[in-house]
């Protein structure tokens, strides 16, 4: 492919050229350039590119097209299993087996969900594969939701320049499985893309999976044979894994203030070629392009800008304030009236788009599930109304036994009556027969003595105890549980409030012991939680703590 020019030499003036490949640009936003940068590399290159918005307010490109999030949903367990493994930062083995069954005959992760769900009750519990079911199931609770609220895009139909997708309202799980479809359906089906990775201290972690950084390797593995690129936007190159950025040949760094950052600016170029100032006070458009085998201070001709007016920048003659007071705002200003109608037609098209799309996805779903669950609701509705029918057949049944029982005791009760008024006679007959006896005699009248009642309320008792937990660092758990108390005493907690500590911290904790528990260990902490004996905090990464009503009973603590 040939070199497209990027800007010129710093005190020389001499036009620099770069050969497309995978590309890393570093740099303080709105200080050094970074936008206008990538925004000229692509508008030189010929190519499509596909950038993405990733958080209000963010600042754009000055000429690019608005396209729909593009999202194909998938359900075979190969991503399932890409999905799972980015959600527990671990490499799945023996747990594909589990993954499988639950990913068997689905089209949509809803129903993997579901088949997820159904095959968690059936897990013995506490079991391994239990354990693995429960991890899938909230990752899925999580994505689900959100695939389902979303209107996405099944094509990707790219215009001239940069398109820009707008993943701001979508959370950082959504806009991953986002960025990974855009990534492989371009692999796939498109030659001569460039891809704009943003943030990707977020999307390429050290340390951690993402469903981008799971298929980073393969883009840009198979990418350059096909022309198709990955463009690394970043801040600084703190907490980025360094295996994709290894695959990257176009390395250009700009301005930076943070001593760590420095030190990695020049440990990467030579410590030799550039000072700390240097790169502190690096000028706006100013970076060194270490590109391929070769390293120069370049001055990055912005789009539409004269070239005669890059060499005198890079020669010292003008400023790069100059340039963007003089031609980038001006040309901004005559793009925005140009482009505001066209926007607003397009908008109003795209919601048109977007309502039809939602539309037409109703239709579908109602259509899908008219065809797949309506025979399964018609069969759970006869098997309740069979249910009520024997429910109803019983109660008949002990009415009429009950009804049955009282016509017994009112035959009983006329019979009765009937030998009262028997009786009654006889005593009449008995009376005539004997003589009348002496009337009784008259006896003093006794006043009625007064009836002491006494009323006592029982009271109810209730009384708790809390079960102190007994353990030894003889199990798994109670390895987890010293950690964690041990970190306690290290980090002391404020009055009232309880620290947590996520996986990789606890397990550092153990290290120090003599412990590895390895992947065992997320299983065990996820049994605790289970047992009441840690609580799980909603954070990232997620971190556990020790309930803060629990009463730990300690024998020792330390060496």
């Amino acid at each position: 492919m040939e070199k497209i020019l990027l800007g010129f030499e710093v005190g020389s003036g001499k036009p620099v050229h770069m050969r497309l490949h995978h590309t890393v640009v570093v740099g303080m936003t709105q200080l050094s350039g970074k936008t206008t940068t990538l925004e000229a590399i692509i508008s030189r290159s010929g190519l499509k590119a596909i950038a993405f918005i990733t958080k209000r307010g963010e600042s754009g490109f000055s000429k690019f097209h608005f396209i729909p999030p593009f999202y194909i949903e998938r359900s075979d367990w190969a991503y399932v299993l890409s999905l799972l493994e980015a959600a527990t930062r671990e490499k799945m083995k023996f747990e594909r087996a589990w993954i499988i069954r639950a990913s068997k005959n689905t089209k949509r992760l809803r129903e993997v969900l579901e088949n997820v769900q159904a095959l968690k009750k059936k897990a013995r519990p506490d079991s391994l594969s239990e354990n693995v079911y429960t991890v899938l199931e909230e990752y899925l609770k999580m994505i689900v939701p959100q695939i389902e609220q979303f209107s996405f895009s099944s094509s990707l139909d790219l215009q001239e320049g940069i398109n820009v997708m707008d993943l701001s309202t979508m959370s950082l799980e959504m806009r991953s499985l986002v960025i990974r479809a855009v990534m492989e359906h371009a692999i796939q089906n498109m030659d001569g893309v460039i891809i704009i990775v943003p943030e990707a201290w977020e999307y390429l972690p050290q340390g951690r999976n993402t469903p981008v950084k799971w298929y980073a390797e393969t883009f840009i593995r198979k990418g350059a044979a096909v022309h198709d690129f990955l463009f690394v936007d970043t801040q600084d190159l703190a907490g980025i894994d360094k295996a994709p950025l290894r695959q990257c040949d176009n390395w250009i760094l700009g301005r930076q203030k943070e001593s760590h950052e420095i030190d990695r600016f020049r440990d990467h170029i030579g410590k030799h070629l550039v000072s700390d100032e240097e790169i502190k006070s690096l000028a706006l458009g100013h970076f060194y392009a270490y590109l391929g085998d070769v390293i120069k201070k370049i001055y990055v001709l912005p789009a539409d800008v004269p070239e005669n007016v890059g060499v005198k920048v890079a020669m010292g003659e003008l400023t790069s304030e100059y340039v963007k007071e003089h031609f980038m705002v001006k040309k901004m200003d005559e793009d925005e009236e140009m482009y505001k109608q066209r926007f607003e037609d397009l908008k109003e098209k795209f919601d048109e788009e977007v309502e039809r799309a939602s539309n037409i996805k109703a239709e579908e779903k109602l259509e899908e599930f008219g065809k797949e669950r309506v025979q399964a609701v018609i069969e759970e509705a006869a098997k309740q109304i069979l249910e009520i029918k024997k429910q109803h057949a019983e109660q008949i049944k002990k009415l009429k036994d009950e009804l049955a029982k009282a016509d017994e005791l009112i035959e009983k009760l006329h019979h009765t009556d009937e030998e009262i008024k028997a009786m009654e006679e006889i005593k009449a007959a008995f009376t005539k027969l004997l003589p009348t006896s002496a009337p009784a005699p008259m006896l003093p009248a006794v006043e009625g003595k007064p009836i002491d009642l006494e009323h006592i309320e029982q009271p109810i008792s209730l009384s708790h105890s809390e079960q102190p937990v007994k353990m030894d660092t003889g199990t798994d758990e109670g390895k987890i549980l010293y950690a964690i108390l041990n970190l306690d005493m290290t980090y002391p907690k404020p009055e009232g409030e309880a620290l947590g500590y996520d996986l990789n911290t606890i397990g550092a904790e153990m290290q120090e012991h003599g412990w590895n528990l390895g992947k065992v260990m997320r299983f065990v902490v996820g049994s605790m939680i289970k047992k009441g004996i840690l609580v799980s905090q909603k954070t990232r990464p997620i971190k556990y703590r020790l309930p803060k009503y629990r009463i730990i009973e300690v024998e020792k603590i330390g060496k």
